[in-house]
Parts: C-alpha cells; structure tokens; sequence
C-alpha cells in the first residue's frame, strides 16, 4: 500500500486511492465509525493498517505494533526498539513486518515482535519504507541513503542505488511486474536483475508516494488533484482522484483503502474506517 511520511513530527500521511465512493464525495461527506482509546485503542495515533491472513485487523501505532480481533486490542513492542513508534505494516513469509521512525525492521512471529539486526539503522537517515519481492525472495527497504535489498535466505544486504543518489529524505519503493521500483522526491529507480534506469521529472515537483493498483504503477505529486501513471516511457496524469478530506490533510494521520473495501482514517481524535460499498453504515463493518 502507499505511503507519506514526515519525519520532524513522527507524522505518517498516507495517500492511498479509494475506489467505489470517490464519487460520492463530491456529493456529500461520508459517514465513519470510530475505533478510539475509549474503545481499548491504546492510542489514537495510529500509523498504518493491515488485513492478516489470520484475520486479524493490525494496527501500526504510536505505542507499538496492535492486534485487534473485533473485540479486544493487544500491543506489542520488540525488546531493543527504540521509542514505540510503528509503522509501514506488510504480511510476507507468515511474519508481520514493521518499522519505526528510529529507522529499526521488526517482524511478528510466534507471538513476539523481533529487530531485525542484520540491518543497520543507526548508520541510516530519513524514514524507512519497506517491500517485498517474494518472487525473488528479497526485502527491499528505501531510505534517505538510497534503496538497499536482503536477500532472505543468505541474510545478505546489497544496495541497489549509489552514493549519487542519496536524498537525506525518502525513498518509497514498489514492486511492478517484476521490478523493484524506487521513488525520491524528484525521480524514479527502476530496478532489474541485469539493470538499473534512473528517471528524472522533467518538472520541478515534489513527489509523495508511489502505488501499484491493478499492475498500474501511480504517482502521487504533492498539491496534485490526480494520480500519474507511469507508462513506460512517460508520467501521464489520470482520472483517479487522491482522496484527501475536505477539511484539510494536515489533519490525518493516515488515509488507506484496504483489501476489504473499507477505507481507514486516522486522526488524533481516533480511528475511523468506513465500507466503501456502503458510504453511510448503520452498523459497524465488525
């Protein structure tokens, strides 16, 4: 899923696309149910959502990784982690895997959140970003240095970008039809296992997040209305809108359409989440 984050204020935007109720938007304003500390949330800073193939909804937090069964909310944090910060949640290889803003990887297993400590954060700047290409067995992590992968059975890191190409920033990466694919504010890495293609915007904007929906790689540009669409050879704005709230994005923490069709919206106030088959629930989804 796609992700935005800020590293000054451990403030998490996540721009994702919404699909059957964008429409409605224009019209009137949806209507979410709420999952806030008075419900056992153990915060109301709430980061990143997953779907588990276990059926569990996790929830990346302020203090720490959450796993809510419909009923009760459990937290877990790994021994060593610095702060409780966590974030960026992806399912691969049975593990539930996360970071924190202290630029640490963990993973979920047997009931216990572990460090991955074949990486090294601390000699790392900006905010992690994760993926995984199962395909090739790799862990692909984009950071202000630049885009380095693991290669999980040898538990060796390689980095696929140069010096050159360090941002001090982010790195948000993809995978697309078998590529690795690196956004930086100002470009794209495109990464094979014989090449490597370096694409610079031609104009002077800042991108925020990249996503692929349906093997479309999108774009997200920050103060643009649509997503872009990658096409191989150009950036060509689509019809897609980016679905920001109307009463300002510096308001959330988190905006993300997940496997289920519901969309999830975190603000300091609580969790909100809502069906976007059915825009305005008379019951909760749960």
């Amino acid at each position: 899923m796609v992700k935005w984050k800020e590293q000054a204020n451990g403030l998490l935007l996540l721009f994702v696309l919404s699909f059957g109720f964008l429409n409605s938007l224009q019209a009137q304003e949806p209507v979410f149910s709420a999952l806030t500390e008075d419900d056992g949330l153990p915060t109301n800073t709430v980061y990143d959502v997953l779907l588990g193939s276990d059926g569990y909804k996790w929830f990346g937090t302020a203090k720490g990784l959450v796993r809510y069964d419909g009923r009760t909310f459990e937290t877990f944090r790994a021994e060593g982690m610095k702060g409780s910060s966590c974030t960026d949640l992806i399912e691969a290889y049975d593990r539930i895997w996360c970071v924190n803003f202290a630029r640490q990887i963990f993973y979920f297993e047997n009931d216990t959140l572990h460090e991955l400590h074949s990486w090294d954060g601390i000699t790392k700047s900006g905010v992690l970003d994760i993926a995984f290409n199962l395909e090739r067995n790799q862990l692909v992590v984009g950071c202000g240095e630049g885009v380095f992968q693991l290669d999980v059975r040898s538990d060796k890191w390689q980095q696929l970008t140069e010096q050159a190409d360090s941002t001090n920033f982010l790195w948000n990466v993809a995978l697309h039809k078998g590529s690795v694919v690196a956004l930086s504010p100002n470009g794209m890495i495109i990464s094979t296992i014989d090449s490597l293609q370096r694409i610079s915007f031609a104009e002077p904007r800042f991108a925020q997040c990249i996503q692929v929906v349906n093997d479309r790689l999108l774009v997200a540009f920050v103060d643009a209305n649509n997503w872009f669409e990658w096409n191989g050879k150009n950036l060509v704005e689509t019809a897609l809108s980016i679905a920001i709230p109307r009463d300002g994005k510096s308001k959330y923490d988190l905006l993300k359409h997940d496997e289920n069709g519901q969309t999830w919206l975190s603000k300091r106030d609580g969790l909100y989440f809502i069906d976007s088959q059915n825009p305005n629930p008379r019951t909760s989804p749960w």
